[in-house]
């Protein structure tokens, strides 16, 4: 009978073969030169250190293969010089020894943040530790020391509930990488990560991160919504730039009019500002733009999306309220001279033609 030992290492072994042969998120061959953290370069399990077979066996564990003529022209820096190139994608691979064999009871990892989170970006180590009584037991995942999660202890140590109570034998190493970011429902470990993420809005963000991907899964025709591009070509989730186009049939047919949202870090809690430009021609909008409108005051519900607001807004176009109204000489045309109010209507569609 094989010892427990014995039974973790053929198990990691399979493991490492079923990843070399299949694993999540790597772009083939797209090297690219990053600087080391402090952290990482610090850290002493760069997988390169200064020898080229290093390259070559870390090349082998992601599963690709690179012409010889590229192995001997990329530069491998030394972990002291602070560069490194890195495979964008999830890296999973034993740790090398320095007399050059491979110890299977401890893995180096990478796990790349995702795409439409604030974690986007970001290629953070992680190191599973297996003891002898794996799969029986799970491994120990370790990020850095003073990692910030709320569910990553002071010490890096992950807590995970698969890492836990719900265990199973047959989780994988893949698994487990592809859940080691997405720790929602893992108790709060870190209370520091935790108070802070409240306070920078990290709910907000990552509820608006969501309404972008369903919108550009499924969006009504005509209408644009996206948020603000900054100067450097980051985004900010917490204004969108978006486009009502004028319902079909009504005055306000053939005007595609621009309307910001302004989002705070207690959305969803709270309703976006709606703003359209200074001076636009409506009863429920303000001098200054700002939508007047019942579903972004008190007949808000977290559960609102951004679809809803701009449907809702498109709506209100040609439905004015005039019992809550914003522009007094609006009103009056609405209420008394009809025929001058829907000429204004007319006017205003004319000047937000459709930039397409």
């Amino acid at each position: 009978m094989a010892s427990r030992g014995g039974v973790a290492r053929c198990r990691l072994a399979e493991e490492r073969k079923a990843w070399r042969k299949n694993h999540p998120h790597v772009r083939d061959a797209s090297i690219h030169r990053v600087r080391l953290t402090p952290t990482i370069a610090s850290s002493g399990w760069c997988p390169f250190d200064s020898m080229a077979t290093q390259l070559a066996i870390w090349v082998s564990d992601l599963g690709l293969c690179l012409e010889d003529s590229l192995m001997s022209s990329v530069y491998i820096p030394t972990v002291s010089e602070g560069l490194l190139y890195l495979f964008l994608g999830f890296v999973a691979m034993p740790e090398m020894l320095s007399d050059g064999s491979v110890n299977l009871m401890v893995w180096k990892c990478v796990v790349p943040g995702k795409e439409g989170t604030d974690w986007e970006g970001g290629y953070f180590p992680l190191t599973m530790y297996f003891d002898k009584d794996y799969p029986s037991t799970p491994p120990i995942c370790m990020f850095p020391a003073d990692f910030f999660h709320v569910n990553v202890y002071d010490t890096g140590k992950v807590c995970m509930s698969i890492l836990g109570e719900a265990w199973k034998p047959f989780i994988t190493v893949r698994q487990i990488l592809l859940k080691s970011l997405d720790l929602k429902n893992s108790a709060v470990v870190n209370k520091r990560a935790w108070v802070n993420r409240m306070a920078s809005g990290g709910i907000a963000r990552g509820r608006l991160a969501e309404e972008r991907k369903s919108w550009r899964k499924n969006h009504p025709h005509g209408f644009v919504a996206k948020p603000e591009t900054l100067s450097d070509g980051t985004v900010n989730l917490m204004i969108w730039n978006c486009i009502i186009p004028g319902k079909e049939g009504t005055d306000w047919e053939g005007g595609y009019y621009p309307l910001t949202l302004h989002f705070t870090e207690e959305y969803p809690s709270n309703p976006p500002t709606c703003k359209f430009p200074a001076g636009f021609f409506h009863v429920n909008v303000y001098d200054t733009g700002a939508v007047c409108l019942s579903i972004l005051g008190g007949g808000w519900q977290p559960s609102i999306t951004v679809r809803q607001i701009l449907i809702g807004i498109q709506d209100l176009l040609d439905n004015p309220n005039p019992n809550s109204s914003a522009q007094h000489r609006c009103y009056q045309l609405l209420t008394k001279n009809m025929p001058e109010y829907k000429l204004r209507v007319r006017q205003q569609a004319k000047r937000y033609p459709s930039l397409v």
